[in-house]
């Protein structure tokens, strides 16, 4: 992140004889509509985190639908007015193209794929966010906003991701975007983690004491992975890409 915040604690909670550690870097950042950025260290891997609540904040899908007209997360942000942005689902690099069905305030691109148990997508229906299976959803023209993705990371608050083929799982930088059925959500980043990784974290129990998770998606990684969000008090804060991505959910005040 370009900037850091105003002062900086150190908390290390060891539960039981799991020896997980929870190492808290600073006071929740005000980012306005009750929405906050919390940068958080969870067993060494560092997670930056942007907490909103449904009733305050309306969600977005935002796209690059070519390049003529291409942006990044900050220019997104800074044109519509967003609390915070992060980057969406995969994509064709070459085409630009999304891996997927799209759509963006209406516009639709792309087709749906059904990647099975563990696929899901983030969608708003009738003004409502929502996290839903592959294998649950129905189209539906009331969808005003769609990214599809993988894999599912926790379902029902249990880490659901594919199992261990055996071999080491490889760590890169992640995006994801959870909740707790209940109105709350968060989206963030996450660095140098593997998906099972990731999906155990995300469910051990006060790595995320905000809300109980109960279901999360990851969204695309690697070079993809970008956050933005600005402060209550008007500063900018740009975690890049490595490249511009196709879409990105936004956070907007309602």
């Amino acid at each position: 992140m370009n900037a850091r915040p105003p002062f900086w604690i150190a908390l290390l909670l060891v539960v039981g004889f799991t020896a997980w550690r929870l190492e808290l870097f600073a006071q929740p950042i005000e980012l306005g509509s009750g929405a906050r950025y919390v940068p958080r260290r969870v067993n060494g891997v560092m997670l930056h985190l942007v907490f909103f609540d449904e009733a305050k904040t309306a969600l977005r899908v935002l796209a690059n639908p070519g390049r003529q007209s291409e942006k990044q997360l900050d220019a997104w942000g800074r044109e519509h007015k967003a609390l915070a942005v992060c980057n969406g689902g995969y994509f064709e690099v070459g085409k630009r193209e999304p891996s997927g069905l799209e759509i963006a305030a209406g516009m639709r691109s792309g087709t749906f794929l059904n990647r099975g148990e563990y696929g899901g997508s983030f969608i708003v229906r009738n003004g409502k966010a929502e996290l839903v299976w592959d294998l649950e959803f129905r189209d539906d023209p009331k969808i005003t906003e769609m990214v599809q993705c993988s894999p599912w990371l926790v379902s029902d608050g249990k880490p659901w991701s594919p199992p261990s083929d055996g071999k080491p799982e490889p760590k890169n930088a992640r995006t994801f975007i959870l909740i707790d059925g209940a109105g709350h959500w968060a989206m963030g980043t996450a660095q140098e983690v593997g998906l099972r990784e990731l999906a155990r974290l995300l469910t051990t129990p006060g790595a995320i004491p905000e809300f109980p998770v109960k279901r999360a998606l990851n969204l695309d990684g690697g070079p993809s992975t970008g956050l933005w969000f600005k402060t209550a008090d008007g500063r900018e804060n740009l975690d890049k890409p490595g490249w511009i991505v196709r879409n990105g959910i936004a956070v907007l005040s309602r």
